[in-house]
């Protein structure tokens, strides 16, 4: 083919570069219109994702947090409250014809951060029985309840936390209880301390540093350690089977602000 604007100069195209680039327009349209075998089966939905969807399963016209299931799935816990501050605890079953939640608490003051036992029998969370701001911690009472409406609440004492925050964790044979308080003093930082349901007393396990102290402590598969937050950072302590602790505790993530440590793996190696 003669170019007559670059002056008559011959110049050839080879026919390879042709037949690459009809090759690539072809493909083109292949992927823009989704025609071609290998897109349309990334295209087709994924039946067990087309299974999970959000949906509310609580209508209140208040505020509803701390949720969890139960052992076996079939409930969530949560805490339940209105603009006026105070919560109760309410348990709902999930799925088909769930019903209405199930308030198991009914105190004017607040009642949050509830957590199940492992056979799902019992249910622990915490009462607000004064707050306080500064440097005073507020006075909360940890309470054990089953999960039906009017149950008897058993007290395990009254402890005290800067933050308000105590997060009980239930250890895996519902024998212990870890959680984040002072145990008898509204000053000074919070530490993680274990409650034994058998002896009915408890003991802190961590000499807290920093600003806020330690919390949001959780056993390990195996019941022998515990992960929890200090200092900036996520903390593993051994303990012993009388649940005193063993060692240092070992730090295994630094440099977060406030890390929340959620979880185990089912094998106790990791932990997120």
């Amino acid at each position: 083919k003669r170019d007559r604007s670059a002056g008559g100069v011959p110049r050839r195209i080879n026919a390879r570069w042709l037949l690459a680039a009809a090759a690539a327009g072809v493909l083109a349209v292949t992927v823009f219109l989704g025609v071609g075998p290998w897109f349309r089966s990334a295209r087709v939905p994924d039946p067990e994702m087309q299974a999970l969807r959000e949906r509310p399963l609580t209508y209140s016209a208040g505020f509803e947090r701390s949720p969890s299931f139960s052992p076996d799935g079939t409930r969530i816990v949560y805490e339940g409250g209105d603009a006026e501050g105070a919560s109760d605890i309410f348990v709902m079953f999930v799925g088909a014809g769930s019903g209405r939640p199930v308030r198991v608490t009914a105190d004017p003051r607040r009642d949050f951060q509830p957590a199940w036992s492992p056979d799902g029998t019992r249910i622990v969370f915490a009462r607000m029985l004064k707050y306080r701001r500064h440097t005073l911690a507020s006075q909360i009472e940890l309470i054990l309840v089953s999960p039906v409406e009017d149950s008897p609440a058993r007290s395990l004492g009254v402890f005290y936390s800067r933050t308000a925050q105590i997060h009980p964790a239930w250890s895996p044979d519902g024998r212990f209880i870890a959680f984040s308080c002072k145990i008898d003093a509204p000053r000074g930082l919070k530490q993680i301390c274990i409650y034994s349901l058998t002896q009915g007393r408890a003991w802190p396990v961590t000499r807290p540093s920093g600003e806020v102290g330690d919390g949001h402590a959780i056993f390990s598969p195996d019941g022998k350690r515990i992960l929890y937050q200090g200092s900036g950072k996520l903390h593993i302590l051994n303990l012993s089977t009388e649940m005193l602790p063993q060692g240092k505790p070992q730090p295994v993530a630094e440099d977060f602000v406030y890390p929340h440590p959620v979880g185990w793996s089912r094998d106790g190696e990791r932990v997120y």
